[in-house]
Formats: C-alpha cells, structure tokens, sequence
C-alpha cells in the first residue's frame, strides 16, 4: 500500500522528529520506503533527503532536499526568490500500517497544508501567491 502526503507551503517546509534511529530510512526522490521499517523497534524517523518539488504553479517539478531553504534551487538557471509558494510532494511506501501514525510538525512561520492521499488532514494560515 503507498500512502501519499503532499505539503503545500507558502514559504519552507523542515519537517522533524525527537528521536534519531540508527540507519533510518532516508526520502530519495520523492519517495519513502518504510516496508522493512518497524516503528515499535525502530522508532520514529525523520522525513528527511529529496522531496519532489514544485515552485509556484510551474507545472514541473525538480528535487529538493529537505530540511533546506528553496532559495537554494534553481530554476532555468536562476536561484530562486525568498518569497513566494511551492509544493513539496513525498510518497511513502508501507506493506500496511496497522497502528495510526502522527506526523509532527515544528514551527514553520508560514501557511501550509498537509494532505494524506489526496485529503486534507491539516492546514495552518492561507496560502496565497502573494504577500497580501
């Protein structure tokens, strides 16, 4: 079963957890295989390494490592602005959660929503694409 959570944010994503594991695994290219993960032995992880990202209503997408500032991507040659709004897209592969799971999330300054497979689960502010 592939659980998908997209997170829309207006600014920065840095999503976190308390516990560390040994040998996590880690988002590679927008994806995050926890088949062989057993959270009641192995603890929680962070969402950490390549998310797909969208800036903007741009339509393509491009990797971005997470936690970091999008300030240090480029589009067509061009790094990108402070301000502005992104998409940040993870899928999450499990054979089958049996027990519910949390998703923590730090302060992030900004308006975001989180979505889990398609349905809004949480949402903080209103995103726009400006700073009105």
């Amino acid at each position: 079963m592939i659980q998908k959570i997209t997170l829309l944010f207006f600014l920065i994503f840095v999503a976190c957890n308390t516990k560390t594991p040994e040998n996590p695994p880690l988002v590679e290219k927008g994806i995050l295989d926890l088949k062989a993960w057993d959270f009641a032995k192995d603890g929680s992880i962070d969402l950490e390494g390549e998310w797909k990202f969208f800036w903007k209503d741009s339509g393509s997408s491009q990797f971005g490592k997470v936690p970091s500032n999008w300030t240090q991507y480029k589009i067509n040659n061009s790094k990108l602005d402070n301000f502005g709004f992104a998409t940040y897209s993870l899928h999450i592969k499990n054979n089958s959660f049996q027990q519910e799971m949390a998703l923590k999330i730090d302060q992030i300054n900004s308006a975001y929503k989180v979505y889990k497979n398609e349905i809004l689960v949480a949402e903080v502010g209103e995103i726009g694409s400006s700073l009105e």
